[in-house]
């Protein structure tokens, strides 16, 4: 019986294919391989996407600072024209109003002069 069975095994070992095991694991260990790659494939397109997505924004931001900051600058032009015409409406008014003052005031004196004559 012993014999048998060391029969069986030297059998075994010497017409098994054992290259056969070890296809079939390189075959297991390649369908990972392959799975890991197609995997590592679509997580890098994600990332050049939301790369591609990100490089996109930046540069529409860019740009619409670049507007921003010329709107600031002819908002501030428009304001600084604004003020020396206000400060000339101003200056205008004051003296038109003080020529009147004073033309009253110049009027009130002669009939002053006039009232004290009499």
């Amino acid at each position: 019986m012993i014999l048998a069975l060391n029969v069986i095994i030297i059998y075994h070992i010497l017409y098994s294919r054992p290259e056969e095991k070890i296809n079939g694991r390189e075959n297991k260990c390649r369908s990972c391989d392959r799975r890991k790659s197609v995997h590592i494939k679509r997580i890098r397109k994600a990332k050049e996407k939301e790369i591609y997505d990100l490089k996109h924004d930046l540069i529409a931001e860019q740009i619409q600072s670049e507007n921003d900051k010329k709107e600031i600058k002819r908002l501030d032009t428009e304001n600084r024209e604004l003020l020396l015409n206000k400060a000339r409406l101003e200056s205008s008014l004051e003296e038109s109003l003080l020529g009147k003052i004073e033309e009253d005031a110049s009027d009130e004196d002669e009939t002053e002069q006039k009232d004290t004559t009499d």
